[in-house]
């Protein structure tokens, strides 16, 4: 995993441990916006809001909806800044049984749909198909963002990369969920998954760069901040 200096190998191994004591808690899995679970970490919700207030996205399109947490926690903030949609793409659209599957047939379902959002729009379709990518390519315009956070094998991922990557407008982000996993330093290998799909497409499209200091902004990230073509990392100065 590539780190920057800013602490010592030392340090970084403490950040590490606290990654894998957090993850393998299950603590992942307990999070909720405005009721509704949003499977993703506090402190990547925060950058998330950070990066969404410094680009003012037209619109941000995440693949993975599960139960519409993250799309609703999206539009939240779009609310708060007067402007954004969001375009949320899954497979499913059985949302209590996806809470069973995940949590057991007992769970108490707490919705038994996505929040509905005027902000929000839902598409339906496998995010490694180029026909549900042109759906999604025919609805958003302006400044795009794209967040995958779906079927993790890296196959599927890098198919969503090549269908997805190209929405992103220059200056804006690309974001791959859980290259935390496959020993990144969690769940250790051998698999491949997100990191191995973020590693191979960056060798062949230069002009996606990691931005080390979203990954590391909270020190620790689930997640890889991909931007498209120079842009300065979001700053509280550069807040208006």
């Amino acid at each position: 995993m590539m780190r920057s200096t800013r602490l010592t190998p030392e340090q970084w191994a403490i950040v590490d441990a606290f990654h894998r004591l957090y993850y393998e808690s299950r603590l992942p899995g307990s999070q909720a916006w405005l009721g509704m679970y949003v499977l993703k970490h506090p402190f990547d919700l925060l950058t998330y809001q950070e990066l969404l207030t410094y680009l003012r996205p037209d619109w941000i399109v995440e693949t993975g909806t599960a139960w519409g947490g993250s799309a609703l926690y999206y539009a939240s903030i779009f609310d708060l800044l007067g402007h954004g949609q969001v375009c949320s793409v899954d497979w499913i659209v059985d949302v209590p049984g996806l809470y069973r599957w995940a949590f057991g047939e007992d769970c108490q379902v707490p919705r038994d749909t996505r929040p509905e959002h005027p902000r929000i729009t839902y598409v339906t379709g496998d995010t490694s198909d180029p026909h549900t990518a042109g759906l999604v390519a025919e609805l958003v315009s302006g400044c795009v963002m794209v967040t995958l956070d779906s079927n993790h094998s890296a196959a599927h991922v890098m198919q969503e990369l090549f269908l997805f990557a190209p929405l992103v407008t220059p200056g804006s982000y690309l974001i791959v969920e859980d290259t935390n996993m496959g020993g990144h330093p969690v769940q250790e290998p051998p698999w491949d998954g997100p990191w191995d799909a973020t590693q191979a497409f960056l060798v062949t499209h230069p002009e996606f760069q990691i931005d080390q200091s979203l990954t590391e902004r909270h020190l620790m990230s689930y997640n890889t901040w991909i931007v498209r073509g120079a842009s300065p990392a979001p700053a509280h100065d550069n807040y208006a």
